[in-house]
């Protein structure tokens, strides 16, 4: 093997902080009822942590590995919310080679794993996603085509644990042309996507022993989940991003076939006194063919809310400034909310986050 010396890099960032959690549980409500679960929203504050690095490593002139990894974990200081906490472990691995004059062939594997206590409600899962990608220059721009298999296991309900293939497509398109070193004008580029995810479930969804949906022809339950989007990315004096997909999900369970629409849009600019400000807003539309009710009235029988009222759309604002070369000090709120998508089932929940991160090159 080639001599990595010169050739490698390594870096490490930890972050610290405390923040204060509105409703941990995350906690839906009915408006003028109670909640689904019997529970209220508890507020509380907690502490958070993590730790991750990168690797990069070029074996050869036409090879590169790259490395990553983090761990991290969340606790909250009211009893009620002490449930939530949670460790998480991620990681991936990659190895990029040049095919040819132009061509990139890219081969990894993602891991994330969660962990919590095996609560029915818990976030509880681990899912390992290897794949394969190709990159080839076509036309104006790039086009990249990935095929892949992923397996997921969701440890409080292993009937709810899959596997299967997963296959995309994007092609980017840059629409500023060529720039010159010293030319700072803005860059546009454009990029377009398809999506395929098969999710073979081990076994019958069943709530309840007499509450199991029809055998399939299979047996078991089979999702398909289908997407297409387009985005539009602008770098310059400051960075700006949109973008919109459709996704449907052929479900043979429970007959809950649904059909999603989602929206983005970004922006970060640079502020003085070395500041940075990120904003993000992400918003989700749901539609189920055949709305499965999660609560029905005592005495009518009538659905009051249904799984269609899930969807949440999410909005974020992070203020950062560096307090040396390699500290930096950051402020963030996120907001939750299925207000846009309206129904009688309420989700809000906000998250303060302050905290501090240290980032070190040590190769």
């Amino acid at each position: 093997m080639p001599s990595l010396c010169g050739a490698a890099t390594l870096s490490v960032r930890s972050e610290v902080g405390g923040e204060y959690d509105s409703n941990p549980s995350r906690v839906e409500t009915v408006a003028n009822d109670d909640s689904i679960t019997g529970e209220s929203p508890s507020p509380s504050t907690g502490g958070r942590a993590l730790i991750g690095g990168e690797f990069n490593a070029r074996l050869a002139s036409r090879t590169v590995l790259t490395l990553s990894g983090r761990a991290a974990g969340r606790g909250y200081l009211d009893r009620a919310a002490s449930r939530e906490r949670v460790g998480i472990l991620s990681g991936t691995a990659s190895l990029l080679q040049l095919v040819g004059a132009s061509t990139r062939a890219l081969g990894g594997v993602a891991y994330y794993d969660a962990y919590q206590d095996t609560r029915p409600e818990s976030r509880d899962f681990r899912s390992t996603s290897p794949s394969l990608s190709l990159l080839h220059p076509l036309g104006p721009g790039r086009l990249s085509v990935t095929g892949g298999y992923r397996w997921f296991v969701f440890k409080p309900a292993p009937v709810l644990n899959f596997a299967g293939p997963t296959a995309a497509a994007a092609y980017k398109v840059d629409l500023g042309g060529e720039r010159e070193d010293d030319d700072d004008s803005a860059e546009w580029e454009f990029i377009t996507s398809v999506a395929y995810e098969r999710r073979a479930f081990e076994a019958l969804r069943c709530v309840k022993e007499d509450d199991c949906p029809p055998a399939t022809p299979a047996g078991l339950r089979n999702d398909n989940f289908a997407q297409a989007g387009i985005d539009f990315v602008r770098t310059g004096d400051f960075l700006l991003g949109a973008g919109a997909a459709f996704q449907i999900n052929a479900s043979n369970s429970f007959q809950e076939s649904l059909r999603r629409g989602l929206a983005h849009v970004e922006a970060t600019f640079l502020l003085p006194w070395a500041l940075s400000l990120a904003t993000r807003a992400e918003l989700i539309w749901t539609s189920f063919e055949n709305a499965v009710p999660v609560r029905r009235d005592p005495v009518s029988g009538l659905p009051l809310a249904s799984i269609e009222d899930e969807g949440r759309s999410t909005f974020r604002v992070e203020l950062m400034r560096p307090l040396g070369d390699n500290v930096d000090l950051s402020l963030r709120w996120i907001g939750y909310t299925n207000a846009i998508g309206g129904g009688p089932v309420q989700y809000r929940r906000q998250v303060l986050l302050l905290q501090a991160g240290v980032s070190l090159n040590l190769l």
